[in-house]
């Protein structure tokens, strides 16, 4: 297979390749993004305290789709999450759990 790039349009065709490669860059590098953002939230999940199970469903972890942006959150969307996450680890009854969960 061989290809040959017109010497009037080189310029464009080496502009689009470079845009390509970035962008191919781009989603494999978020893509790792949230294969670690769902890594996290898995290892979190473990020590999340448990009583209902409600908590540890609550968990969410998503990655920006702005272009040209890479950012990662991970969470828990249950409206107390914050209050357990500061209770005194004494009053967690859940053993190999932990307040400080993420």
């Amino acid at each position: 297979m061989s290809f040959s790039i017109n010497a009037i349009n080189a310029e464009k065709v080496k502009k689009q390749l470079k845009e390509e490669g970035y962008l191919f860059a781009h989603q494999r590098t978020r893509m790792g993004l949230k294969a670690t953002a769902d890594f996290l939230l898995e290892k979190s999940r473990e020590v999340c305290p448990i009583k209902t199970g409600k908590l540890r469903r609550s968990g969410y972890s998503k990655v920006s789709n702005k272009p040209g942006e890479l950012q990662a959150q991970v969470g828990y969307k249950a409206v107390y999450a914050l209050v357990v996450h500061e209770l005194p680890q004494s009053s967690i009854r859940t053993p190999g759990t932990t307040n400080k969960y993420l």
